[in-house]
C-alpha cells in the first residue's frame, strides 16, 4: 500500500495553518482521503486544493467535515431581519 510523503503531510498541515481540526491524510481503496473538521467550506475546499498541488493523484476522496458554517441563505435571511 502507498504511503503519503512526510513532507507533504508538513506541508499541507502548514499551508492550512490549523483551519482544518483533527486533520488526517489517508491511503484508502487506491485514493487520497482527507479527514478533519472545518469551519466553513472555502477552508475544506482549500485543504483539497494544497493536497491535490502537492500529490500526483488520479482519486481524492474529500471527507472533511465542515461545522458551524452558515449558508449563504442563511445569511442573507438573517441580514434581513428573519423570514416570516
Amino acid at each position: 500500500m502507498p504511503s503519503i510523503p512526510e513532507e507533504t503531510l508538513e506541508r499541507v498541515k502548514m499551508l492550512l495553518r490549523g483551519r482544518v481540526r483533527e486533520l488526517q491524510i489517508l491511503w484508502r481503496d487506491g485514493c487520497v482521503v482527507l479527514q478533519g473538521k472545518a469551519s466553513s467550506y472555502h477552508v475544506k475546499q482549500l485543504a483539497q486544493h494544497f493536497l491535490l498541488k502537492s500529490l500526483s493523484v488520479v482519486a481524492l476522496v474529500n471527507e472533511i467535515e465542515v461545522q458551524n458554517s452558515v449558508t449563504p441563505w442563511e445569511a442573507d435571511n438573517s441580514a434581513s431581519g428573519g423570514g416570516g
